[in-house]
């Protein structure tokens, strides 16, 4: 018999699809019981959408921006100074909190993420070696700054961790003068030529009500992003394999070439960085866009949780220096509350979803290693799901999806291979 795609909504299945021998049709009903996918007396849930899958033959699913949708009835926040929150899981594509989460607001420099996904796809050489201009450099009394003077020269790997961890708005305008004149070298504003190729991938990522004018992130007019959009661009630095660990790293040593050598020791302006399972992700601070700041944080084994605050108090003192900055006690409010107020359930051992563990069993299929689907603490026994698959494939093939349900609210959409 001929494979063909199916959707299931529970244990068994209707119509044709895969072959289920009879005989391990009728344990899996005794073992499952009602349909996982429905609760007793009342309908199954809905067929998904066509528009829910890329391709459902195959299983391919949205993107994270398409999941990432804030739902209207999420838990309260925790009272924080921020203007703008967002708190999202990568893996699962669940949104875990959010307040004023898709509001256009000035990036500072958070702006970085976007500059520095632009950037590795275009300066691929990260020994290639970039002399320092005038037009690079900063006034230190006023910008962040990675220490960089006309006449030296430092690698584009250097440029990338001045960029990232002291937030250095010097090695910001370089790295968008060299990587404009790479992408055009008869351009007469490389820095422009290369904004737009900030803009094109942040719109790519699905991160499209963000437009940056500033490589470094330096208060614009029109500039804008949201908490959502900065929250999508940071997964995709985070799923970048040099971007990644750079956000994470305390300390770097910069060693720099050309009439001054010397070493530079740049230090992460990311205060939490020490705090366990924070892994990045980056800062940013003006009076345009007040404290923000975008984190990596982990709460269970295999999670990665984007948090991002916007707008969060910002003082001065007479001498310029920050006297009060409200977007670390905001953001470990948050960090406090997300535990009080979800759970992660590994889907390789969800016996609390009914029906799930029995079914994926029967039809040989199974979860990425560490899949995990965050539910709201007190709600796990009333998940449902749907499982939809394609033809069978090799070993390790992604064949299909589940759908993971609240009532007839959708919380979560993971890929499934074949065992």
């Amino acid at each position: 018999m001929t494979d063909r795609p199916y959707v299931s909504h529970g244990p068994l299945r209707s119509g044709a699809g895969r072959t289920l021998p009879i005989v391990l049709a009728l344990l899996l009903l005794l073992a499952a019981g009602p349909l996982a996918g429905a609760t007793p007396g009342s309908p199954s849930l809905p067929v998904v959408a066509q528009d829910a899958s890329d391709d459902p033959e195959t299983g391919g699913g949205p993107s994270l921006a398409e999941r990432w949708v804030v739902p209207e009835d999420l838990p309260d926040l925790p009272e924080t100074t921020a203007d703008a929150v967002f708190a999202g899981d990568i893996a699962s594509g669940q949104v875990l909190f959010a307040s004023e989460a898709d509001t256009r607001r000035d990036p500072a420099s958070t702006a970085k993420i976007a500059t520095s996904l632009a950037l590795v796809a275009i300066l691929t050489d990260l020994d290639q070696v970039v002399t320092i201009e005038e037009a690079d450099t900063v006034d230190i009394t006023v910008y962040s700054n990675a220490q960089l003077a006309v006449g030296d020269e430092v690698t584009v790997e250097g440029l990338l961790y001045g960029l990232l961890l002291p937030s250095g708005n010097d090695a910001a305008r370089a790295l968008a003068r060299v990587a404009g004149t790479t992408l055009d070298p008869q351009s007469d504003d490389p820095t422009a030529t290369f904004l737009d190729a900030v803009n094109a991938r942040a719109a790519e990522l699905g991160a499209t009500n963000t437009v940056i004018l500033n490589p470094a992130g330096e208060d614009v007019e029109g500039q804008y992003t949201t908490a959502r959009d900065l929250a999508i661009l940071a997964a995709a630095l985070l799923d970048d394999e040099l971007l990644a660990p750079i956000v994470d790293t305390e300390a770097y040593e910069m060693v720099v070439g050309g009439p001054d050598r010397r070493t530079v020791l740049l230090e992460n302006t990311n205060a939490l960085l020490t705090e366990d399972g924070i892994f990045g992700v980056k800062t940013g601070s003006s009076g345009a866009a007040g404290a923000c700041l975008v984190t990596g944080a982990q709460f269970s084994s295999g999670s990665r949780v984007v948090i991002v605050v916007l707008g969060s108090d910002l003082t001065y003192d007479v001498n310029d220096q920050i006297s009060e900055d409200g977007r670390y006690p905001d953001t470990l409010a948050i960090i406090r509350a997300i535990p009080q107020e979800y759970i992660w359930v590994d889907l390789n051992s969800a016996n609390d979803i009914k029906g799930l563990s029995a079914e994926t069993a029967a039809w040989q299929v199974g979860f990425a290693q560490g899949a995990e689907l965050v539910v709201p603490g007190d709600q796990v026994g009333d998940v449902t799901y749907q499982l939809i698959l394609g033809p069978a494939g090799e070993s390790g093939d992604e064949v299909g999806r589940v759908l993971f349900f609240l009532e007839d609210k959708q919380i979560a959409d993971q890929p499934v291979y074949q065992l």
